[in-house]
């Protein structure tokens, strides 16, 4: 933060291109903190964490299951996740709220989605199908282990999220002064 106040835009970040989550969450970052720090859009969290290993750019935002392996190995610091607590797989790395950054608090979410339109009868079933899946402790432990937070609440849950989630980065993406791309 001292670097990033110090001398504003002189730090970069990769992410994994533009729109994605972790691009936005360090968009949510510049505007709480009131730091300056220059975006550098790569294709995908693969060349965006090359980019940080490579030392081509300061710092990374990238979602949790493409980074926990390199920070558990000490290729990579972790230095705060956007979950609102800290993750079982890297004990030792900080949320922002223990930072001290209350409101930055975003997760890169993953959905099972059906075309509009498709029938209830098979909205249904497709949901019996993974609440049994996902009620399998072996599972929500491997998903863990991947950088993944079961989450399991069905369809009106996931259509609320969405909701609630489209109105937060339409927000974000004003805030921020983020072009929208037409």
């Amino acid at each position: 933060m001292a670097r990033a106040k110090a001398d504003p835009q002189k730090l970069n970040y990769s992410s994994p291109g533009n729109g994605t989550t972790p691009q936005l969450a360090m968009e949510l970052f510049k505007l709480k903190t009131g730091t300056g720090i220059t975006k550098v859009p790569y294709n995908g969290g693969g060349p965006a964490t090359q980019a940080l290993m490579s030392g081509t750019v300061d710092v990374l935002s990238t979602a949790l299951p493409g980074a926990q392996a390199q920070i558990r190995a000490g290729i990579m610091k972790g230095i705060a996740l956007t979950t609102a607590d800290r993750w079982p797989g890297l004990p030792d790395v900080p949320t922002f709220r223990e930072l001290g950054y209350p409101n930055i608090n975003l997760n890169t979410e993953h959905f099972l989605l059906a075309p509009a339109g498709t029938p209830q009868a098979v909205i249904e079933r497709v949901n019996k199908a993974v609440f049994a899946v996902m009620a399998r402790d072996d599972i929500k432990k491997r998903l863990v282990e991947l950088g993944y937070l079961p989450v399991v609440d069905g369809p009106e849950a996931a259509k609320a999220r969405i909701a609630r989630d489209v109105a937060f980065y339409k927000d974000l993406i004003a805030k921020a002064k983020i072009p929208q791309i037409q």
